[in-house]
């Protein structure tokens, strides 16, 4: 992984992946989110807090999927059990984009 793109909450995924990962050369972050005594901003906390988790233990994959739901963006992906979320993060973050 070399170069990551994100925006809205994505762009802030990508700015706080990039302070813990080393492997993270380049970004793009279009309109980060920030969030200062906002609604919202605890349990966003605790998605970062999981993500960053997960990505120190070296599990980029269910550090994806613990993004992905933890967002409760899109009710369906919520739906999905663990064991396909992975593989699905596995195939998707192995492509050289």
């Amino acid at each position: 992984m070399h170069y990551v793109f994100g925006t809205a909450d994505g762009a802030l995924f990508v700015l706080h992946a990039a302070i813990s990962n080393p492997l993270i050369h380049k970004i793009v972050a279009y309109e980060p989110l920030f969030l200062f005594g906002q609604p919202g901003a605890e349990e966003f906390k605790t998605l970062l807090e999981h993500y960053q988790k997960y990505a120190a233990e070296g599990d980029i994959y269910s550090a994806m999927e613990s993004l992905t739901k933890e967002s409760k963006t899109y009710l369906f992906v919520n739906i999905i059990p663990e064991f396909i979320m992975i593989p699905v993060w596995k195939l998707l973050l192995g492509f050289d984009a």
